[in-house]
């Protein structure tokens, strides 16, 4: 199950960002897959990191709501970002 946060949800996409940005976070386990891409007058970066550590977000409160991440099996955060010729 692939489930997206977007700026609607505004608590859930806080708690992921701190998540994804935590300085003392055990990385050993994640991956990472970064893609550029231009075309059309523009270049594209997409940045995915993932993340199999679903309990930390369980134990923050994360998935209320009945957003149901916290039963998720990975967590993963995507960046992408264009610019223009």
């Amino acid at each position: 199950m692939v489930l997206f946060i977007k700026d609607n949800t505004p608590a859930t996409q806080a708690d992921l960002e701190l998540f994804f940005e935590d300085p003392q976070a055990d990385r050993r386990t994640w991956q990472s897959f970064a893609q550029s891409e231009k075309g059309h007058g523009r270049l594209e970066r997409r940045h995915i990191t993932t993340s199999p550590d679903r309990n930390r977000l369980s134990a923050a409160g994360l998935g209320r709501g009945g957003t149901g991440l916290s039963r998720g099996p990975a967590n993963a955060q995507s960046k992408r970002s264009r610019a223009s010729k």
